[in-house]
């Protein structure tokens, strides 16, 4: 069901599926931030130009702690080690939905502190 939403909103998109590759953590064992070496192996699998994950969170496993910032920096680590781009997707926080990206991504500060960039996208247009 989550990959069927993501196809409609690439589909509005005008985006080609038949160069992308949805891969869902619930079906694929290992598919985590906590099996660095897996995770990685997967995207090299793949040789993607950019990895899209969401929601981030999703992906973080049972012995990953959002608190520590160096999750992100394996995520760095690993975006360099097979030339591609990584975009981690993060829910809005309900408590500050109408405050800047900064404020209302779901998760721990580091999210944002460790991104280069931040930006907020509503995808309701997209299910009128």
């Amino acid at each position: 069901e989550r990959g069927s939403m993501l196809k409609k909103l690439l589909k509005a998109c005008d985006a080609d599926l038949r160069r992308i590759k949805i891969l869902d953590c619930m079906a694929s064992e290992g598919l985590t931030f906590a099996h660095e070496e897996e995770f990685q192996s997967v995207i090299e699998k793949y040789s993607p130009e950019l990895v899209i994950i969401a929601p981030w969170h999703c992906f973080l496993g049972a012995s990953v702690d959002i608190n520590r910032v160096n999750v992100f920096q394996k995520l760095a680590n690993i975006a360099k080690n097979c030339k591609c781009a990584i975009i981690l997707v993060s829910h809005v926080n309900k408590r500050a939905q109408g405050e800047n990206a900064n404020n209302s991504a779901t998760g721990s500060t580091d999210f944002i502190n460790a991104a280069r960039s931040a930006i907020k996208i509503t995808t309701s247009q997209f299910f009128k």
